[in-house]
């Protein structure tokens, strides 16, 4: 059997809908007041624990889950400690008696499982399902280990050797599993089944976009006892239907997920209201063929960039899986993506352990995050993206990119640092237009500082369960990053090699965004501006190296819509980013160097210069103070803990900062 499963993330810009056929029995638990179980279920603790199948509403499951009501059990449980409660359980769940004995055609037991585990770990729980005409379980029908987390499995087997039996018994047995999270179910139901029964399962269009073409895609779903092997897909939204031949087989119970050729077109702002249905010939069902979804275009496509706000820690006693993100976000990047793409380190800490804690810690933003309460960030490490999902760290990090970076941004953002070397202060504006009418949204700074490095405080060190050396940790993965391979370092790295990137600094005004930022009702077309209360950067914070992000964020939500960041001039990514052949008030030489190059100065000054040299991910490897530099001035650069390779050497003092190009051999 192939299955139609369904990755559940909050990203609330799509219409999803799902349709049902004829029904003899359904239970979605949602007339019913948790932890109650409804009438004819009866849960059975085989196992003696003293746990079993009890009823909950979704959200405090998971706050992105709208399912309603949904009904549990439990393979660990939190108990007050760190590791909770691991649960061996064997829970029987029986459902009956339900009489099928008016039914003369053929049926189907259907049912909606999903498992928890902290965005995709632990997610491994196994159950088995039993059809018989007493509450005694025989040999299952259906046997299934779920194979993902946060994944919405929709299950269909046929009982039709039950109809006309006036007692039967639907049971649900979780089991022979220990030391996950939980297996969830909802919407078991037995309906009708026919020989030809193509569903439209789900129709994903875009409820807000940009003007141009909007793509027709769906998952259709073959319901009936005989394979198809073509259909139709045909959408209308008023001026006629486009339709579609699919020659496809599909297998009873197989879903396939479908693109129309002729895509909607729509001018700037237009809205169409659009019926897409699915024709397959002799289907005998109707009702479930058709869905009918509005759309609507913006003025103009705005410029789309995620930001990823990573939860991590840096310590020696906590945030032993935390490299497994510095990987990831170090592969994001190197990538392609990067250009859609800004990253907020915040740093945060647990334990009592004061001698070790993370030096860079945001508790107040940490916290924030973790009490979102659209999202389920429950433990350490994990990322927030858009505040739309949320992982712990368990997926491929450019996946999220592919899923959201065509979600529609709202507004173009154009952010302006200025900052003061002297005062240290630092002021942000932004201006916002806005591609289609919208409310309450908000607008919030994050400053965030690029590799952040103290060689000489034991507490930057960083834990690292990666390690051959770590007991019980995750040794075996491909740990390597572009400077850094975790699984070769020791489950304690030295805080001589870690450079800490994209740090959190501090949030304006807070995690919200600013209530006053931008006026309630926004109108397409318009321009509004804001300007953030000033900031002056602590004089222990590298100004050369910082960040400003700003977020526009839906109030009613929480998520963010769009963001964009500049640097503060002089910031590491400036340095990346620029054109390295520049002509430089500097000169660099010999260039290639093998054991050491000179920085001769081109002009004079009274104040000090400081010389950086970043490789091309931004991490500074050195950085060298010259007192009160003279025209034609030379400075020695050894060759010290120097790859092969090339590098990025700035200059700067209070009147420039500059910048070329020198290769190490």
């Amino acid at each position: 059997m192939k299955k139609l499963f369904i990755v559940i993330l909050a990203c609330f810009s799509l219409s999803t809908i799902q349709l049902n056929a004829q029904q003899i029995f359904f239970e979605n638990f949602d007339a019913l007041t948790p932890p109650n179980l409804p009438t004819k279920f009866k849960s059975v603790d085989q196992d003696g624990d003293k746990y079993g199948w009890l009823t909950d509403d979704s959200k405090n499951i998971d706050p992105n889950y709208t399912f309603g009501n949904v009904i549990v059990s439990e393979s660990w449980v939190p108990d007050g400690t760190t590791a909770g409660k691991s649960l061996k359980p064997d829970n029987l769940l029986i459902i009956g008696p339900i009489d099928l004995s008016g039914v003369t055609s053929d049926v189907r037991l259907k049912w909606n499982a999903f498992s928890l585990g902290f965005g995709g770990e632990y997610y491994e729980e196994t159950y088995s399902v039993y059809v018989s005409t007493s509450e005694t379980p025989g040999t299952p029908v259906f046997e299934d280990t779920l194979a993902a987390g946060y994944t919405l499995f929709k299950e269909n087997i046929d009982i039709s050797n039950m109809v006309g039996q006036e007692t039967v018994y639907i049971m649900f047995r979780h089991h022979n599993c220990t030391d996950k999270m939980a297996l969830v179910l909802d919407d078991i139901r037995i309906e009708y089944s026919h020989d030809i029964d193509m569903e439209l399962s789900l129709l994903t269009i875009p409820s807000i976009h940009g003007p141009g073409n909007v793509n027709i895609t769906g998952v259709v779903t073959n319901l009936g006892l005989n394979p198809i092997s073509s259909f139709d897909i045909r959408w209308d939204d008023g001026s006629g239907f486009k339709s579609q031949t699919f020659q496809i087989n599909l297998d009873p119970d197989e879903s396939y997920t479908f693109l129309h050729g002729t895509p909607l077109t729509l001018a700037a702002s237009q809205s169409s209201t659009i019926t897409v249905e699915v024709v397959a010939d002799k289907d005998e069902l109707a009702e479930n063929n058709s869905i009918t979804t509005t759309t609507q275009s913006g003025a103009f496509t705005p410029s789309k960039k995620i930001v990823y706000e990573d939860l991590t820690i840096c310590s020696p006693t906590f945030g032993g899986f935390c490299p497994r993100g510095i990987v990831e976000l170090d592969k994001l990047m190197l990538s392609d993506d990067m250009a859609g793409v800004e990253i907020i380190s915040i740093h945060g800490n647990t334990g009592a352990d004061a001698t070790a804690q993370d030096p860079m810690r945001y508790l107040s933003y940490a916290d924030s995050c973790f009490d979102n309460k659209n999202l389920n960030a429950v433990v350490w490490p994990n990322v927030l993206v858009d505040r739309k999902v949320a992982s712990s760290y368990l997926s491929d990090f450019s996946s999220f990119y592919s899923d959201l970076i065509e979600d529609f941004g709202y507004a173009d953002m154009e952010v302006k640092p200025v900052y003061d070397p002297i005062t240290r202060k630092l002021e942000v504006s932004c201006d916002v237009k806005f591609a289609a009418d919208a409310k309450n949204f908000n607008l919030a700074l994050v400053i965030t500082e690029d590799s952040v490095h103290d060689a000489t405080d034991d507490n930057y060190r960083q834990r690292n369960f990666y390690s051959p050396d770590a007991l019980g940790g995750q040794a075996g993965r491909d740990m390597k990053s572009s400077t850094l391979d975790f699984s070769n370092l020791p489950e304690m790295v030295p805080a001589s090699l870690m450079y800490y990137r994209n740090v959190a600094r501090k949030i304006i005004p807070s995690y919200s965004g600013s209530f006053s930022s931008l006026p309630n009702d926004l109108f397409t077309d318009s321009t509004y501006s804001y300007s953030f209360p000033s900031y002056t950067v602590p004089a222990n914070f590298k100004d050369t190296r910082l960040r400003a992000i700003v977020m526009l964020i839906d109030a009613s939500n929480g998520q963010v819509m769009n963001s964009k960041g500049e640097d503060v001039e002089g910031g590491i990514a400036s340095i990346r980013k620029a054109v390295l052949n520049d002509p430089a008030p500097f000169n660099v030489y010999p260039n290639p160097a093998n054991d050491y190059a000179y920085v001769q100065f081109n002009f004079a000054s009274n104040s000090k210069a400081e010389i950086n040299i970043t490789d091309l991910s931004g991490k500074v490897i050195h950085t060298q103070m010259v007192e009160n530099p003279q025209l034609n001035k030379m400075v020695k650069i050894d060759k010290i803990n120097f790859p092969t390779g090339v590098y990025i050497i700035s200059v700067r003092n209070e009147n420039l900062v500059s910048h070329s190009r020198i290769v190490f051999e």
